[in-house]
């Protein structure tokens, strides 16, 4: 096999098969969060008919063991519905039923969520926090790559020990430290975390779902227009006393406080609960303390008392997006926040990515197992970053006009409280 590009253009189709197998793999996915574990999740049930190779590379030492996103919306349980997944994800997670604003004495407002009654199986949104969507995925794979496997398919095993994914594709202490574009082929240099040791893989495909700071879309320099929001943020996994009686947080209910700042309260299935607070200006930049949120929670209209908080951390945010979601020839593509990045209002941060993945995942499939023609095969390629682009560019646009109106400060979210209540 020769690195050197082809300067043919009448190769055969004997010739490029027998190029293909030669490489190590046919994708290789960047990222194991729940983005890269849904597009492997799709190669991986996708190789019944023939072996799909691909590998799932990761520089964390393991799965994640925190929370960070909590929603699975709608559209994203209907996927896990064609996956044969979703009955587990709704017996371990559990539906939200309703959402309050409070912006003040007598301005409240409610939401009753379930408004898709009839419009889909699934009408509200889900809370099943990203690690066990994660856990989810990565059982999935396991399963499909065994039932692979056992029809006679080369079965690649991760790194041993705890957190590897035994038997599956699946590479932790691993990442992607630049890749090359060949005449037919992408070579990815891999690092490995613990050793500094470096390797290439030679693939037909690669796939950026390796975040915010993307090595894939460094590498093909693609643009991350956008914005960082001014305000900082704290975020309190925790358990909470509350006074009763209360006519607020009853099971499965959210809650939002807008009388003095953004303050939002999310229940978890085990009785704990997700605070999300904006921080005054003299606040921004010093650690966040338990105080601090306790004084926000003071408040509120109702008493709150912080009790056996799990996780705390500030953080800020962004609204940014590439141009576009692959290179000029389709080979190299970027999905979930490689792709796009913006606040969470709405709880779509997580979705998209696992959206992303399931446009791109099938299209893929058909183009490596051979199902797909050459014509046919570029114009489904093309059309990932045709479908995703205009849906994440629209989402970007209305989750920042959202979030602006709920983070103003001073006069301007003294305007925006009076227009909404």
């Amino acid at each position: 096999f020769s690195t050197t590009p082809r300067t043919s253009v009448t190769t055969s189709d004997k010739e490029r098969a027998m190029a293909a197998t030669d490489l190590d793999l046919d994708v290789l996915i960047a990222g194991a969060g729940p983005t890269g574990l849904m597009l492997a999740n799709e190669m991986a049930r996708r190789s019944s008919t023939s072996a799909i190779r691909y590998q799932v590379v990761d520089a964390a030492p393991g799965p994640s063991t925190h929370t960070k996103a909590m929603a699975v919306q709608v559209r994203t349980l209907e996927v896990y519905d064609d996956l044969g997944l979703v009955d587990k994800a709704l017996e371990e997670g559990f539906k939200m039923n309703k959402f309050s604003v409070y912006g003040g004495e007598g301005k409240q407002l409610s939401a009753e969520l379930g408004a898709l009654n009839g419009l889909s199986p699934y009408p509200t949104m889900l809370v099943y926090p990203q690690f066990q969507n994660e856990a989810l995925l990565l059982e999935s794979i396991r399963q499909n790559h065994w039932d692979t496997a056992k029809g006679g398919r080369r079965r690649a095993r991760g790194r041993g020990g705890k957190g590897s994914q035994q038997d599956a594709p699946i590479t932790y202490h691993t990442k992607l430290v630049g890749f090359e574009k060949k005449a037919d082929h992408v070579e990815a240099r891999l690092q490995d975390t613990e050793t500094m040791q470096t390797r290439v893989v030679r693939t037909k495909f690669l796939v950026g779902c390796d975040g915010a700071h993307s090595a894939v879309r460094h590498g093909l320099n693609l643009g991350f227009g956008g914005k960082k929001y001014p305000q900082e943020f704290v975020l309190l996994d925790c358990e909470l006393e509350k006074e009763e009686p209360c006519d607020f947080l009853k099971p499965g209910e959210a809650f939002a406080s807008m009388e003095h700042a953004m303050f939002v309260i999310f229940p978890y299935k085990d009785g704990s609960y997700r605070l999300i607070m904006s921080r005054a200006a003299d606040k921004e930049g010093a650690e966040p303390t338990l105080d601090e949120v306790q004084a926000s929670c003071d408040l509120l209209p109702f008493k709150l008392q912080i009790k056996a908080p799990r996780w705390l951390t500030q953080f800020s945010l962004h609204a940014r997006s590439v141009d576009q979601y692959s290179d000029s020839d389709h080979r190299v593509f970027v999905a979930g926040d490689a792709a796009h990045i913006h606040s969470p209002v709405g709880g779509q941060g997580m979705n998209t990515g696992l959206q992303d993945s399931y446009n791109l995942g099938w299209k893929l499939a058909m183009v490596i197992n051979g199902t797909a023609g050459p014509k046919a095969s570029a114009m489904l390629l093309s059309s990932y970053n045709d479908e995703r682009h205009r849906v994440g560019k629209k989402l970007l646009e209305r989750t920042d006009n959202g979030f602006s109106v709920v983070t103003a400060r001073g006069w301007t979210f003294r305007i925006m409280r009076s227009l909404i209540f």
